[in-house]
């Protein structure tokens, strides 16, 4: 179980390490800054969440508010086995997600320890 900042830290290191690094010119810095300030005011949609009566009934985040990262990996993991999940963001283009990247998240999550 991890905290909310250990998860927000490790999510902000795989957008930095492997989505801004393939980003060239201004889009660089716009989409930089539009990730952080994003997740800086997550706050309130971890809120809402955690109060979510699915999350709560999945267990995924607990009454310390520690977030279930393994339960999470070991199933968004499966579904990554089955294929990649391809999506259009605006400014930075078609995102490609497959198992790799669902690896490289847990990873930079589990290391903000």
């Amino acid at each position: 179980m991890y905290n909310y900042s250990q998860v927000l830290k490790g999510i902000a290191k795989y957008v930095d390490d492997e989505i801004l690094t393939k980003i060239n010119g201004w889009q660089k810095w716009i989409i930089g800054a539009g990730v952080g300030v994003s997740l800086e005011k997550s706050t309130n949609l971890f809120n809402e969440l955690k109060n979510n009566s699915m999350v709560k009934t999945l267990g995924i985040i607990d009454k310390n508010d520690k977030i279930d990262v393994e339960l999470l990996y070991r199933e968004l993991k499966k579904q990554a086995q089955k294929g990649a999940i391809t999506f259009e963001l605006q400014m930075i283009g078609v995102i490609t997600l497959n198992e790799r990247d669902v690896d490289i998240i847990y990873s930079d999550i589990v290391s903000q320890i």
